[in-house]
């Protein structure tokens, strides 16, 4: 049932959810270079902004463990706590996963109908859907205005390398991954800078359009393989 006033539907709460708990498919341009790639869920990425050590910061595992971010690791809990006391007050099963749990409650919140709350004048769904739009937002403020995505088939101008090694959250080794760090505006999808994760070297605005051509071309073979495979 809905409220015959209220503008919000059920696919609005589970959008909202949706940028919660899935990745995010987002899109690089410069030029005519366009690449589209996945970014992991906004709250794996509040997860993971906790220890910075966890994330995208560099090759080398002997690295010296950075400060635990304090504002990422107080909305986690913030977060979390208020999905798991909804949950008790709900009487619905709890599980270890927030994502899980939060969407437990929005199943159950529309299975009890979009009706008047005693929040602010809003309906239930209303006050749902601006709760996990609000989380959204202050996760995103916390993570800060850049993406971070590594770029394949191209290689640093000044080291020469085209990978590093990765390494897992243990520190042991797993692989090998793009050396150069494309930082993207969230916003605007524009590239702001290019940095290599060898050497350290911010890349020049000159070298930028031969990165590109890099990549394109480091692209276009790799689809052509997949395509006679």
């Amino acid at each position: 049932m809905s409220h015959p006033e209220s503008l919000i539907t059920s696919r609005d709460l589970w959008d909202a959810v949706a940028a919660f708990d899935r990745p995010q498919t987002r899109t690089l341009r410069e030029g005519d270079y366009v690449e589209k790639f996945t970014v992991p869920p906004l709250w794996t990425q509040l997860y993971e902004a906790i220890d910075k050590n966890t994330g995208d910061q560099g090759n080398s595992k002997m690295q010296s463990r950075p400060p635990v971010n304090t504002n990422a690791m107080s909305l986690l809990i913030e977060i979390a706590t208020a999905v798991r006391y909804e949950k008790w007050d709900r009487k619905l099963k709890t599980s270890q996963e927030t994502p899980l749990e939060l969407r437990a409650i929005i199943s159950d919140v529309i299975r009890g109908g979009n009706v008047p709350s005693n929040t602010d004048g809003m309906t239930t769904w209303e006050w749902w859907e601006w709760c996990i739009r609000s989380w959204n937002t202050r996760i995103r403020t916390v993570l800060g205005q850049t993406l971070t995505h590594r770029l394949y088939g191209a290689a640093c101008r000044t080291c020469h390398a085209s990978t590093v090694p990765a390494f897992d959250e243990q520190g042991n080794p797993a692989g090998r991954q793009p050396a150069l760090i494309v930082h993207i505006d969230t916003d605007t999808e524009l590239v702001t800078s290019v940095a290599c994760d060898m050497c350290g070297t911010i890349l020049e605005d000159h070298h930028l359009q031969g990165l590109w051509d890099q990549a394109r071309r480091a692209k276009e073979w790799s689809t052509s393989i997949a395509e006679r495979a």
